[in-house]
């Protein structure tokens, strides 16, 4: 069956003449491709390169059982943020831990294109080739950040809803089991994906009953509530075994980076999402294109929730992002384009063609070098003793370290946030301990209580903590009444008696040698960007 190069809305003759048309084999070739560009940058790496994506693969590494945990324990708990954590460590039993590492994050660059194409095939009966423009969202600031929880199961709240709206079982009974089971799967994989798809079966079936059967359907209505109990059970479950429910709305800066999070993938990101923005909202406002009436009520609430959401919810902090990646898919998924606007349509497509071969390319760049450092690194730690603990300290990144090799600085470069979180590959290659920086509550494994330091900081106090502060332990106290040394920006800090809890010193800097005189410490390793100091007695 052919497939139509620009989606028609409605039954009208009119909309239906001029429309040309290619082959079905030809369609699936393009998204083929389309899939293999997305993917690609994932070939020539052997970690992607995700702030926060370490520490996920650190915690497959450890549940799995793939290498030493002495220092560590199993903690599984009903948590709502486990979705790398229950299917990673599944696949890792049966798949080397390598290429688990790569089919989840290609799941999260695929799925929420698949279930664009999916909703489409649901509610239109045909995909045609506007599903390709969510390829463009591929790339934003929740994978940049390396939510890798939140997108694959935001990917499986879409293609859940494609199956919820064709609605193939017939069976009452049988239909609220088999959505209960699903609402329940997302909600334990992820707390806002899940949340996305309770937004979009209400919103749904609003619709169907405004613009469809005109009528309220109370019978459905209480079988669609009826589907999520168990789910809202499990969340009622699961908040005990959360962290903070610490909620703040966040500044303007803030509020700016999620209006073009969908694309914010790099600082160019940003001018890119402008352009699509113009061009998408003159389409609409000519209503040459327009949203299907299925999905109306749902995006509208999506984008009014974008409006209000806080930056940090339920100790969540970047919310604010979620929701305007998750209405940018939805807007693909529902969008319909006339024959009048083909042209525009055309236009769109040439741009964002260009824009995702620029942007293919800047990420392949900048995950190849910054894999190299990390195979640097990680050769240096995989000669410490196994189980050694380590405090991680860093200096100021050089301007002129930002560049990444001929990729401009205004598409894309370096930022000291991609080495935040080392010390969970220091895990992976050595068994280490790095007190503090790698669990969290919401996480199933946690450090053996026999082995955690008197005082344990956070990761981001690891971070901001520079190695000339470990010289000064001795001159702050804690409201606790116990000595340590802290950061300049963060109110948590190490134990001055620090030398003797610890084994070495890793410090990012860059480069730049720090002064090491009033330290207890001896230089052992060293790269391009990091010094390694056993600490002495």
């Amino acid at each position: 069956m052919p497939f139509r190069v620009t989606e028609i809305i409605g039954n009208h003759p009119a909309d239906l003449t001029g429309t040309s048309r290619i082959p079905g084999a030809m369609i699936i070739l393009i998204y083929t491709l389309a899939f293999v560009a997305l993917l690609s940058p994932l070939w020539w790496i052997e970690v992607p390169v995700l702030i926060d994506y370490p520490n996920h693969l650190a915690r497959i590494w450890l549940l799995s059982g793939q290498g030493p945990s002495g220092s560590y324990v199993v903690d599984w708990k009903l948590l709502p943020n486990l979705a790398f954590e229950l299917v990673g460590t599944g696949l890792a039993l049966f798949i080397p831990f390598q290429i688990v590492n790569k089919i989840f994050v290609g799941a999260c660059i695929i799925l929420p294109v698949l279930g664009v194409i999916a909703i489409r095939r649901a509610i239109l009966g045909y995909v045609g080739s506007v599903p390709l423009f969510g390829c463009l969202f591929v790339y934003n600031y929740a994978f940049y950040w390396g939510f890798v929880n939140y997108l694959f199961t935001l990917g499986c709240a879409l293609n859940f809803f494609a199956f919820y709206c064709i609605r193939p079982i017939r069976i009452p009974w049988l239909g609220i089991a088999v959505n209960s089971a699903i609402a329940s799967i997302l909600i334990v994989f992820h707390l806002f994906a899940f949340a996305i798809y309770v937004l979009l079966v209400i919103g749904y079936e609003a619709d169907r009953m405004t613009f469809r059967e005109r009528r309220i359907d109370f019978g459905r209505s209480l079988r669609s509530c009826l589907e999520f109990g168990p789910s809202i059970l499990i969340w009622m479950m699961s908040v005990r075994n959360g962290e903070s429910v610490e909620t703040f709305y966040g500044n303007f800066a803030n509020k700016m980076v999620a209006a073009v999070s969908t694309m914010l993938f790099g600082d160019g990101g940003a001018i890119a999402f402008c352009a699509v923005a113009a061009i998408a909202f003159f389409s609409f406002l000519g209503r040459e294109w327009v949203i299907h009436h299925d999905l109306r009520t749902t995006i509208i609430a999506l984008f009014a929730l974008s409006l209000v959401m806080p930056f940090s919810m339920m100790g969540s902090r970047f919310a604010d992002v979620r929701l305007p990646i998750a209405l940018s898919f939805l807007l693909v998924a529902g969008t319909m384009v006339r024959s009048t606007g083909r042209r525009n349509c055309l236009i769109f497509a040439a741009l964002a063609s260009c824009w995702m071969g620029v942007r293919i390319w800047s990420v392949t760049e900048s995950w190849i070098l910054l894999n190299q450092e990390y195979q640097e690194f990680r050769s240096a730690i995989r000669e410490l003793p196994p189980g050694s603990r380590l405090i991680f300290v860093r200096s100021e990144m050089p301007p002129d370290r930002a560049r990444i090799g001929a990729v401009p600085e205004w598409l894309m470069r370096r930022e000291e946030l991609e080495y935040i979180h080392l010390p969970a590959l220091a895990v992976i290659d050595s068994g280490a301990v790095v007190p503090g920086a790698l669990f969290t509550l919401w996480s199933p494994v946690a450090e053996r209580p026999d082995q955690a330091s008197p005082v344990v900081p956070s990761a981001s106090t690891r971070w901001y903590l520079q190695l000339q502060d470990l010289a000064r332990c001795d001159s702050v106290s804690t409201s606790a009444g116990t000595t340590s040394c802290r950061a300049a920006s963060s109110a948590d800090g190490f134990p001055a008696e620090w030398p003797s809890h610890f084994d070495f010193v890793i410090s990012i800097d860059f480069g730049v040698v720090p002064e090491t005189a009033l330290l207890p410490l001896r230089p052992v390793r060293q790269g391009s960007f990091f010094h390694v100091y056993r600490i002495l007695p």
